[in-house]
C-alpha cells in the first residue's frame, strides 16, 4: 500500500453539513466524492461501461456477478483540532443569506492509501487530489466557487514534507490533468484554453474546455452576481428554461450546472477557474440547452 497525504487551505467558505443536515461536518466522504466526479470528468475517452469497471476497481462498488468490490483507495482526514466556524454569506449578491461554515485561512491534512491495483498508481492519485482541488471542491454552491482549497505540503509514503508548487497558469494545470489522463488533453494558448480530446458523445459530464479568469477582490460576489444577472435577464424575456437547461437549476427535478467555476489562490489574487462539461439534463430541457448561453455566463467572468 502507498500513501500520499496533502495539507490543504480553505481559500474560500465552506458550506459543509453533517447528519442533521445544518451543523458543519468536514467527512472524508464528502472528498471521496467529489474525486469520483472528478475521475470520471477525466476519462472522457471511455465507454460507459469500461468507466464503470475502472471506476468500481478503484473506488469500490458492486459490479456485475463479482458482487460487492472493496475501494482500493482510502481516505481519512486529519486535524490536530477542531476547525472553526462562522456565519458566512452563501450566496455573496444577497448578504441576507447566511449560514454556518468552515471560515478561510484554516488546514487540515488529507491522506489517501492507495491498495494495489491494475488500473491507477499513485503518481495518478496525486494529480487526480490535484485537480478535485484546482477545478472543484466541496460543499454547497461548490459550482459558484464556494469551498475552494489551496494545497500547501504533501509527503509520500510518509517520507518528509515537499512544498507544493502551486500550478497558477493553464499550461501548469493542463499538465497535471494528463498526468492524470495521458495525453487526453491539450493547451491551445491562441484560446487561452484546456480542451479535452475525448472523441465521443456519452451521455454524462465530462470535460470539454478550462479557462482562467482574472484576479478580482470581490470575486465571490462577482460571480454570485453574474449568476443572478443572467438568470433574471433570461426570466424577463420568457427564457427561463433555457437559463435551467443550461446552467442548471436548484427546483423540482434539480440540474446541476456543467459550467463550474472554482476559485484557485496565486500571487495575484483570487482567479476563477471555469471547467465546462458535457451537458446532458433530462427529459425537456434537452431541447432548451444554449452552448451559446454558457459561453456568454464564461466570459462575464473572465
Amino acid at each position: 500500500m502507498e500513501t500520499i497525504t496533502f495539507t490543504c487551505k480553505i481559500i474560500t467558505p465552506m458550506f459543509l453539513a453533517g447528519a442533521d443536515g445544518s451543523t458543519p461536518e468536514l467527512r472524508a466522504a464528502s472528498i471521496k466524492g467529489a474525486l469520483r466526479f472528478w475521475w470520471r470528468a477525466c476519462n472522457g475517452h471511455l465507454g460507459l461501461e469500461e468507466m464503470r469497471k475502472r471506476e468500481t476497481e478503484i473506488f469500490g462498488g458492486v459490479q456485475g456477478e463479482n458482487g460487492a468490490q472493496r475501494s482500493r483507495l482510502l481516505l481519512r482526514i486529519l486535524s490536530d483540532e477542531p476547525l472553526r466556524t462562522a456565519k458566512e454569506q452563501l450566496v455573496p449578491h444577497k448578504p441576507f443569506m447566511q449560514q454556518e461554515a468552515f471560515t478561510v485561512g484554516q488546514s487540515f491534512d488529507v491522506m489517501l492509501n492507495l491498495l494495489p491495483n491494475d488500473h491507477f498508481k499513485i503518481e495518478q492519485v496525486k494529480a487526480l487530489f490535484e485537480t478535485f482541488r484546482l477545478l472543484g471542491g466541496i460543499g454547497k454552491r461548490v459550482r459558484r466557487g464556494m469551498g475552494s482549497m489551496r494545497i500547501l505540503q504533501y509527503k509520500h509514503n510518509q517520507k518528509e514534507w515537499l512544498h507544493y508548487p502551486h500550478p497558477s497558469s493553464l499550461a501548469e494545470i493542463g499538465t497535471i490533468l494528463n498526468a492524470l489522463s495521458p495525453g487526453n488533453f491539450g493547451y491551445i494558448e491562441k484560446d487561452q484554453a484546456i480542451y479535452s480530446r475525448f472523441e465521443t458523445n456519452e451521455g454524462y459530464p465530462f470535460i470539454k474546455k478550462i479557462q482562467l479568469g482574472r484576479p478580482d477582490n470581490r470575486l465571490l460576489y462577482k460571480i454570485s452576481n453574474q449568476t443572478h444577472t443572467i438568470k433574471e435577464d433570461l426570466s424577463k424575456q420568457g427564457l427561463r428554461q433555457s437559463y435551467e437547461a443550461s446552467l442548471g437549476h436548484a427546483g423540482k427535478g434539480r440540474f446541476a450546472s456543467p459550467v463550474f467555476v472554482s476559485v484557485i489562490e496565486t500571487n495575484r489574487g483570487l482567479q476563477p477557474l471555469i471547467t465546462t462539461l458535457n451537458t446532458v439534463p433530462e427529459g425537456f430541457h434537452r431541447q432548451q440547452v444554449s452552448l451559446k448561453l454558457q459561453d456568454e455566463f464564461v466570459k462575464q467572468l473572465l
